[in-house]
């Protein structure tokens, strides 16, 4: 173990110690990373990058409200296109969301329903179709995947 990793972990250190299987595991990744980068880790491991990770958070969230399994207070925010449309449309059964119109771009775009419903409106609407939060979860992360590596 480095020295510097082995001076900031004490036995006495909420009973952590340099042997632990835990110690063990993120001194393995942290050489992968040396070894191999970040990008090729991150894609072997089937990590997302900080973008598409924030963005699966907020359209799995948007899932559970949209399905009743999420607080009330932000279940509320969130409205499908075809439940304030005042005529029948064909877009009323593309399940899309409305997006609210904002005042300003650097908040009111940040605001949970905007943000919201922009991100899962952006999604191909099998993903927004998917019958259960499990395989909403596992085609959301095929698409951000892809996006975010580019495999085809």
């Amino acid at each position: 173990m480095p020295p510097i990793l082995r001076s900031q972990w004490r036995v006495s250190d909420a009973g952590v110690s340099p042997a632990s299987p835990i110690m063990q595991h993120s001194l393995c990744v942290l050489k992968l990373v040396f070894l191999c980068g970040l990008v090729a880790l991150l894609r072997e491991l089937h990590w997302l990058k900080v973008p598409q990770r924030i963005q699966f958070r907020l359209c799995v969230l948007t899932y559970r409200c949209l399905h009743g399994s999420a607080a009330s207070y932000l279940a509320e925010t969130i409205h499908r296109a075809s439940s304030r449309a005042t005529r029948h449309l064909r877009s009323a059964n593309k399940s899309t969301l409305l997006v609210p119109s904002t005042r300003r771009s650097t908040l009111g775009d940040r605001a949970f329903p905007a943000a919201a419903a922009r991100a899962l409106n952006s999604l191909p609407t099998r993903v927004r179709n998917a019958p259960t939060l499990v395989a909403f979860r596992r085609e959301l992360k095929t698409v951000l995947f892809r996006e975010c590596f580019s495999v085809d």
